[in-house]
């Protein structure tokens, strides 16, 4: 039997066996018991025990509290199956999730105050229907309740002055392909939760519209290369044509992204997510297939009838998930060309419901065809294609940039609404977003010669179209797909044009330029994506760069008159901001046509595919998405206890509770440091980390044994190191803090 035992004094706030609830703030203003913690872990452990303070000390000590559960600020012992929340014994939550003063059961999320039940599996809110938002932390869709958005976080302002966060300019597979050509496209191909690069590389001047290369996939983390030596995609029988932009997507449904790229024979091929080859294009008869002329178009990839299974398109012709041509085998001609040739030539397609069956249509800049090749419509001479709702009557209209002017048709019907020349002549497939936040959106179409970009304002009533201005860009000499993005989050989405020498970003609403990056190129129809390639929850910008021109046919230090720093370069290049203010966005770009809607975040294709310009689309093209709750944040708070130890009194354990008050989880990882003395000039102890995903209205505790002294305070931070960084993006930043005042552990008679 022991002679004596621990007395916990925290003074001058309360003075007990076991002080309670004596935590608070920065400001000292007094903080709750928090909701549900799981006290008593290891030093810098959590606990899995649902028990929020567990007095770790000799038996003797527990006498009369069978529990060892000691609530508030009188130590109130809680019965069995009791826990402590707000400072009362309560019945254990067994979810550990309490929302609007209730438990929510086991399985279900809190959103709003409520406790909701989610649905289907998401990576972001465009997996999600109209009504949802994706829930990141659980990867699950939640309903978009009243109220589910009241922790949000602005970003800080942007200054367009990003930073390099990784390139790739030297190949170890076929080390001398190291120019990269077609623009990065970004999915999940290996399935390991990161997102990966994929694009076209040469290894000499594509001089000609037959660019011999191969295919390349990079880790989004780390740019480093994902395919070995040994690949059967890059083998030289396997060589792609690099000019021409590829697509991704699960052909087949089984949940692996699959590459698709058009071979030096002139056929399309299928890489799986590992490199090996899948198929080559083939008529029904097996034979092969194979187009005539190219120069610079893409591909696009879609469930056109709902069956599960992907349909390859490119240039008019269609093909099913094992490449066996279904129609438009006459369309042998594609690319540039289409310009001026004749039926037989498609410069690019993409796929839209423009007829309202229920079924995607084949639609290029002359007609619209169904899956088995009959006409919908045609009319007038090719071009890019893009397509929107311009005048919000819930039918599309169809934009097309041709040689000498833009065009906008009835989607449905084809017929003409009106037609504006272009200054520059020949123009690349278009971007349509709101340039400028008015509410309606625009056409953005970059032109080869005479090297601008020209923004047009489209009224259909009126039937005009009317250009509102026109930036002149470094060089150009191919045809430039424009894309876009909001990348400060302002409504207003900025232009992103890549010409022979610069990467540029301009202002949507009058083509100021906000930045320039050095991007030497041949110029096919390339573009800038962007995604978020690491899941950093900000948006990242990629795009390819080559210089096997560089001191022959075009010396690109004298053809782009580079200074300072600018030179001519090669290879994948993806910047972000320094400070993560660029918003958040998805983690895939799969295509040329991208338009949100056309592709799920893990490379699955939707069936049916929601209209990009109807309720469940975003009435745009090219231009990548932030999505439903971007700027919804966490909200981590701390409570700060003891708890005795038999050590005592030379030691004590400090126990802080983490709770997430805000609108979206928080990820495990998070730091905890403990200080001695007042806020904030106190010696830092040590640190814990929570070991568990904090959905809003979930907690946990981590701990630390630190020495004991006579009248220490002591206090908290949560997700903080010992320099202050943090890792969290908040909507408060003020309430990380919780402080004890005056602890002291002593031995008394019994």
């Amino acid at each position: 039997m022991r002679s004596s035992y621990e007395h916990l004094f925290v003074l001058p706030a309360c003075v007990l066996t076991v002080c309670l609830g004596c935590s608070s703030d920065g400001a000292g203003t007094a903080v709750n018991t928090p909701s549900h913690s799981d006290a008593g872990a290891d030093a810098s452990k959590d606990s899995s025990s649902d028990s929020p303070f567990v007095l770790d000390a000799p038996a003797e000590q527990k006498q009369g509290c069978a529990s060892g559960i000691l609530c508030g600020s009188q130590g109130t012992c809680c019965g069995a199956g009791t826990e402590c929340y707000n400072g009362a014994c309560a019945t254990v939550c067994q979810s550990g999730i309490h929302c609007g003063g209730v438990c929510c059961p086991t399985g279900n999320l809190c959103v709003a105050g409520t406790c909701v039940v989610p649905t289907t599996a998401c990576q972001d809110s465009v997996d999600c229907t109209p009504s949802e938002f994706c829930e990141p932390g659980a990867g699950a869709c939640v309903p978009d309740l009243p109220g589910s958005d009241a922790c949000t976080y602005k970003r800080p302002k942007t200054t367009f002055s990003p930073e390099l966060k990784w390139k790739w300019d030297t190949a170890v597979a076929q080390p001398g392909y190291y120019n990269a050509i077609s623009a990065p496209l970004v999915a999940d191909i290996d399935k390991d939760g990161t997102p990966d690069v994929v694009f076209t590389s040469t290894n000499n001047g594509s001089t000609t519209p037959m660019a011999a290369g191969y295919m390349r996939v990079l880790n989004g983390k780390t740019g480093a290369e994902m395919w070995d030596a040994a690949t059967e995609a890059l083998q030289s029988a396997n060589q792609v044509n690099a000019i021409f932009s590829p697509a991704l997507g699960d052909l087949d449904g089984d949940g692996t992204v699959e590459v698709v790229a058009i071979d030096t024979s002139k056929r399309i091929i299928a890489f799986n997510g590992d490199g090996s080859v899948r198929w080559r294009s083939t008529n029904a008869n097996a034979a092969a297939f194979a187009f005539g002329a190219l120069w610079g178009s893409s591909i696009s990839i879609a469930d056109m009838d709902h069956d599960g299974k992907a349909e390859v398109v490119m240039s008019g012709v269609v093909l099913d998930d094992k490449g066996v041509v279904v129609s438009g085998s006459a369309a042998t001609h594609a690319g540039g060309y289409c310009y001026s040739d004749s039926q037989t030539c498609t410069t690019s397609s993409i796929l839209a419901d423009v007829d309202a069956d229920g079924m995607l249509e084949v639609v290029t800049g002359q007609g619209a065809y169904h899956k088995d090749g009959t006409q919908a419509w045609q009319q007038g001479a090719d071009g890019f294609p893009a397509i929107a709702d311009f005048d919000a009557d819930g039918k599309p209209e169809l934009v097309v940039a041709a040689s000498g002017n833009v065009r906008v048709l009835d989607a449905a019907t084809g017929d003409a609404i009106a037609t504006a020349t272009l200054s520059g002549g020949r123009g690349g497939p278009p971007v349509i977003a709101d340039f400028d936040g008015d509410g309606k959106i625009d056409v953005g179409v970059q032109q080869s010669t005479g090297c601008s970009f020209s923004m047009f304002a489209v009224d259909i009533a009126a039937k005009t179209i009317t250009e509102k201005w026109n930036a002149p860009l470094k060089e150009c000499s191919g045809f430039f797909t424009s894309s876009a993005f909001d990348f400060d989050g302002d409504g207003a989405v900025e232009v992103l044009a890549h010409d022979d020498c610069f990467v540029s970003v301009l202002n949507g609403a009058d083509g100021a330029v906000m930045m320039t990056l050095p991007a030497s190129h041949a110029t096919w129809t390339e573009f800038v994506s962007v995604a978020d390639v690491d899941g950093d929850l900000s948006a990242d910008l990629l795009f390819s760069a080559n210089d096997e021109f560089n001191g022959g046919v075009y010396n690109y230090e004298t053809y782009c008159s580079y200074t300072g720093t600018d030179e001519a370069r090669h290879g994948v290049y993806v910047y972000s901001d320094p400070k993560g203010a660029w918003m958040p966005t998805r983690r895939v770009w799969n295509e040329q046509a991208y338009h949100i809607t056309n592709v799920r975040s893990n490379g699955q294709l939707p069936a049916p595919e929601p209209d990009s310009w109807g309720a469940n689309g975003f009435n745009n093209y090219r231009v990548s998405a932030q999505g439903k709750g971007a700027t919804r944040a966490a909200d981590l708070t701390v409570s700060l206890y003891a708890s005795l130890l038999e050590t005592c009194p030379g030691a004590i354990r400090l126990l802080a509770v983490v709770e997430n008050k805000g609108s979206v989880s928080a990820p495990p990882g998070v730091s905890v440091s403990f200080f001695k003395g007042t806020p904030p000039s106190g010696t830092w102890l040590g640190a814990s980390t929570t070991k568990t995903l904090l959905t809003p209205g979930a907690s946990t505790t981590v701990s630390l044994d630190v020495p004991s002294t006579s009248g220490t305070a002591y206090y908290a931070v949560v997700d903080s190191d010992q320099q202050g960084n943090g890792t969290v993006t908040e909507c408060d930043e003020t309430n990380n803090t919780a402080s004890m005042d005056g602890v002291t552990c002593t031995k008394a008679p019994r």
